[in-house]
C-alpha cells in the first residue's frame, strides 16, 4: 500500500494505470505476445514518477528487467532500463502509453538523470549516452534514437505504409476489406553542422484479414485511429555562454508543426504542411535573442542587434520536416583592438523534426 506522500506526488493512482492497461489490452486485442500482461507483472508502480511534457505530464513507471518483455529487445547493446511511459493529459486522464527502453552506452550507468524523458521528446538531448527505443503496447517497434555527447546522432523509424491487397474481390457477407502493411526501416543520420542523411530499407510486408504475407513487427495490425494535432517547437541556432568577454546570449528559431497523430502507432504520424514561423514573444517572427545575465542591453557599454536574413522551411517527406533559420548579429559599439568600433557575425543552422516524436 502506498503512503500518503507518494499518492500526493502523482495525479494518477496505481489502480488507474493498471485499469487502463487492462482496457487497452481489450482494445488492441493482444493474442500472441501478451506484452501488456508482461508489463503488469513487472511494473513497479510504487516507484513511478513524473516529468513535464508540454502542457501534459509524463508518468514514468520502472519495470523490472525481463528479456521476455518484448520481441524487439536488442542483444547487441547493454542491458536496457525498461519503463512504461504514460502520457497524462491536462484533465488527469491517460492519453497514451508505450514501452520505452534505454540502452546505456556505459554499462556502469544505473539510472537516467532527472528530466531525461522531457528532454528526449522535446529537444532530443539526454545527458547520458545510449539508445532510446520506443515500442507500442502491442509490441510494434516504433523508433530508436542514438544519443552521443548530449545530442541525437541517429534516428531509426520503423515506418508502416498501408497497401491494398492485390486482386481482392469482396465476398457477399464478408468482413472488412483486408489490407497489407509494408514496413521500412528509415535511418536518419544527424551531423554536427545540422545536415542529415536518410536511408530507406524495405523490411517485409504483413497482411491482415485474408491477405498473405510473412514476417511481423507485432502479431496484430496497428490500430489506425488518428487525429489532427499542432505542436510549437524551437531550436538553438547559436548559444554564447559566459566566457572571457562575458558574452551571454542565444539565438533560437520558433515554429508550429501540424500533422496527424496516431496514438497506437506513432510510426504512422505525418506532417500535413511545412513548419510555420511563430511569434517568440519579441514581436518579431522566428527568432529570439535571450540575455541570460542581462549584461548586454542597449544601456550597457556595448550591445547587439539581430537582423533576420534567412528562414526557409519545408518537408523532406510526410514524416520529416525541416527549417533553416539565420541572421546577422551586429555589435555597433563593440570596442575592437585597433580602436574602431563595430563587429558583425552571421549565424545559421538547419534543423529536422521527426513526426513520430514531435507529434507524440
Amino acid at each position: 500500500m502506498e503512503n500518503q506522500d507518494t499518492l500526493q506526488a502523482h495525479a494518477l493512482m496505481a489502480e488507474d494505470i493498471d485499469s487502463w492497461l487492462v482496457n487497452k489490452k481489450i482494445e488492441i486485442g493482444e493474442e500472441g505476445n501478451n506484452t501488456i500482461d508482461k508489463i503488469r507483472e513487472g511494473m513497479r508502480l510504487a516507484e513511478r514518477y513524473t516529468e513535464p511534457f508540454r502542457e501534459e505530464t509524463f508518468v514514468i513507471v520502472p519495470i523490472t528487467y525481463s528479456s521476455q518483455l518484448s520481441t524487439h529487445i536488442r542483444q547487441d547493446l547493454n542491458t536496457p532500463f525498461q519503463y512504461l511511459l504514460i502520457v497524462e493529459n491536462e484533465d488527469g486522464g491517460i492519453r497514451k502509453g508505450d514501452l520505452v527502453m534505454f540502452y546505456p552506452a556505459d554499462a556502469a550507468v544505473t539510472e537516467l538523470p532527472d528530466s531525461s524523458f522531457t528532454k528526449f521528446f522535446t529537444t532530443q538531448q539526454v545527458e547520458v549516452e545510449g539508445t532510446f527505443s520506443v515500442i507500442s503496447l502491442s509490441d510494434i517497434q516504433q523508433f530508436e534514437m542514438d544519443i552521443v555527447d548530449n545530442r541525437m546522432t541517429t534516428f531509426r523509424l520503423w515506418e508502416s505504409r498501408l497497401q491494398p491487397v492485390p486482386n481482392y474481390v469482396p465476398l457477399p457477407g464478408g468482413e472488412g476489406e483486408p489490407y497489407c502493411v509494408d514496413w521500412y526501416l528509415v535511418t536518419t543520420n544527424y551531423y554536427s553542422d545540422g545536415t542529415t542523411e536518410v536511408f530507406y530499407d524495405f523490411l517485409f510486408s504483413q497482411c491482415y484479414n485474408g491477405g498473405g504475407g510473412g514476417g511481423g513487427n507485432g502479431t496484430n495490425p496497428p490500430l489506425q485511429n488518428h487525429e489532427p494535432v499542432q505542436r510549437e517547437v524551437s531550436y538553438t541556432i547559436i548559444r554564447k555562454w559566459p566566457n572571457g568577454t562575458l558574452e551571454n546570449w542565444e539565438m533560437r528559431a520558433h515554429y508550429q508543426l501540424s500533422g496527424e497523430y496516431y496514438p497506437n502507432n506513432t510510426t504512422m504520424n505525418y506532417f500535413t504542411q511545412a513548419p510555420i514561423s511563430v511569434d517568440a514573444g519579441t514581436g518579431t517572427l522566428a527568432y529570439i535573442i535571450i540575455y541570460y545575465a542581462g549584461h548586454y542591453s542597449s544601456v550597457d557599454p556595448w550591445y547587439l542587434l539581430f537582423t533576420l536574413s534567412m528562414n526557409s522551411k519545408g518537408l523532406n517527406n510526410p514524416q520529416s520536416a525541416w527549417a533553416n533559420c539565420g541572421g546577422l548579429v551586429s555589435f555597433p559599439n563593440y570596442p575592437n583592438a585597433d580602436g574602431t568600433q563595430g563587429r558583425q557575425e552571421f549565424h545559421s543552422l538547419p534543423h529536422t523534426w521527426q513526426a513520430s516524436t514531435e507529434l507524440y
